[in-house]
């Protein structure tokens, strides 16, 4: 089995952690809610306890997002965020401006922040994982450089072609 690591600085391994106990506390108030709505019972022998079916539910999903953060948590690879010494680099901690062009013609500029989601959040700009294929591509880049990205999700195969406008770092580009 191959081990997913997951870039992250060790601020967002701090929020995550914090993220992962607010959940475990939500989880263990909801093992209780269900143990008082189990002594309810329920309305006979073909019907169950409405509310403890909710509960469960709620259990499940929580159970999902604990599992995921807790993987991630135990296979994060800290990283620094990247300073620019000298020439500008695609790196993680950066802000990237492309031009980008889709095989149907249609054109648009990206705005970039290299970061793990949640870090921190922009209107301006972009949250581009540096666990993404797109960050794969792009990381170690130089203004001016350019390459074509081809991606397939949900079955949808998407291909443009992409040139970096601009690499600045967070100081620069000012995320709010």
């Amino acid at each position: 089995m191959v081990q997913v690591t997951y870039k992250m600085t060790l601020e967002d391994k701090k929020h995550k952690q914090e993220e992962l106990e607010t959940l475990k506390a939500k989880r263990d108030l909801l093992y209780k809610q269900r143990a008082v709505a189990v002594s309810f019972g329920s309305d006979g022998e073909n019907f169950s306890n409405n509310e403890v079916d909710c509960i469960d539910m709620e259990i499940q999903t929580l159970l999902q997002q604990i599992s995921s953060l807790e993987q991630e948590i135990n296979n994060a690879e800290i990283v620094k965020i990247g300073e620019c010494d000298g020439i500008p680099t695609v790196d993680f901690g950066c802000c990237v401006v492309m031009a980008v062009e889709y095989k149907d013609g249609e054109k648009e500029e990206m705005r970039l922040i290299i970061q793990t989601s949640g870090s921190q959040k922009s209107e301006e700009y972009l949250t581009c994982t540096p666990n993404s294929p797109l960050f794969a591509e792009i990381a170690g880049k130089h203004i001016g450089d350019s390459g074509v990205m081809s991606c397939v999700a949900n079955g949808c195969n998407i291909q443009y072609d992409y040139k970096i406008l601009d690499i600045t770092y967070p100081n620069l580009c000012n995320p709010q």
